[in-house]
């Protein structure tokens, strides 16, 4: 089966002018409830790896794709247990949304996510529950955006159409990725609480990206999370790594073994410096309390002057 391999975006780019707020509730009401606490700092030579990793991934888009799955679990795209030669067979490992209640709420309507300058949470969030893991072994597992293509969208007539004014990617690859706070967890703990990914903040600005543990996202691109996962191979797994016809081990850091590159196709959303869609705002305050407890405060303010 033939695959469309979409070349990266990075972190050059001319964002959209920012629009006003949605009535009712800021449009990053459902990331300020909580202060920002950011994974532990990964050290620099694991991070680049993990970002050497995802760059030797090709871009995928799912539907190219036929997979005997339940919605709002995974796709396997690439990766140890990626058989491209039985793609209607299961993978090893199987990610499932635990947030899916949400996600199904806003899925009859583009889902659109803030992307600013300090970062916006993704909500709902992106946390799934996993099953098919080596419970004595390490992983760690951490996730990338895959952008549709490389057209600028709008906001037309209640729905997204896409401008055709593609732009082309910048070489900067530094800023795309998010690495859990779970670094080199045991298969059985991952199994047992799932994997976090509440923390996830998207930004429009790279230098943030790089800084915070932030994911880089163009305004107004389609978007779909990758989860990747590495296991932490031990010290006789890697020195009996197998080298290629150029001397190097073809699993690069010969530490860590790429298990499987994963999307959930449901999690598909655009990037947004405003909500547009006043369906999307308003399903995203009912489903969260805390942006509901907001809106309230508001109407009770107007209502007492």
């Amino acid at each position: 089966m033939a695959a469309t391999f979409e070349q990266r975006q990075g972190n050059n780019y001319e964002e959209p002018s920012p629009e006003a707020e949605v009535s009712g509730a800021s449009a990053g009401s459902e990331v300020r409830h909580s202060s920002c606490n950011p994974p532990p700092a990964v050290k620099p030579n694991l991070y680049s790896a993990l970002l050497a990793i995802t760059q030797r991934v090709p871009n995928m888009w799912h539907t190219h794709f036929s997979s005997t799955r339940e919605k709002f679990s995974s796709i396997c795209v690439a990766g140890a247990d990626f058989d491209f030669l039985n793609l209607m067979g299961r993978p090893t490992i199987t990610l499932r949304l635990r947030d899916k209640a949400a996600w199904r709420a806003i899925w009859p309507h583009q889902m659109e996510m803030i992307t600013s300058k300090n970062g916006r949470r993704i909500f709902p969030t992106l946390t799934v529950s996993v099953e098919g893991l080596n419970a004595d072994e390490r992983y760690t597992f951490f996730l990338d955006l895959m952008p549709k293509d490389q057209n600028i969208c709008r906001f037309q007539s209640g729905r997204w159409i896409a401008s055709q004014i593609p732009k082309p990617p910048p070489p900067n690859q530094d800023t795309l990725i998010y690495v859990s706070r779970s670094v080199c967890e045991w298969g059985s703990k991952l199994m047992a609480g799932g994997v976090d990914f509440k923390l996830v903040k998207i930004t429009n600005n790279a230098c943030t990206a790089l800084r915070k543990n932030q994911i880089f996202a163009r305004g107004m691109q389609i978007y779909l999370p990758r989860y990747h996962i590495v296991r932490h191979v031990t010290s006789e797994e890697a020195a009996a790594c197998q080298p290629d016809e150029s001397g190097r081990c073809r699993d690069f850091p010969a530490d860590l073994k790429h298990v499987g590159t994963y999307v959930i196709p449901e999690t598909e959303f655009i990037a947004v410096t405003a909500y547009r869609n006043k369906h999307v705002s308003d399903a995203k305050i009912s489903i969260n309390p805390y942006a509901k407890a907001c809106k309230n405060r508001r109407r009770s303010a107007k209502s007492s002057n």
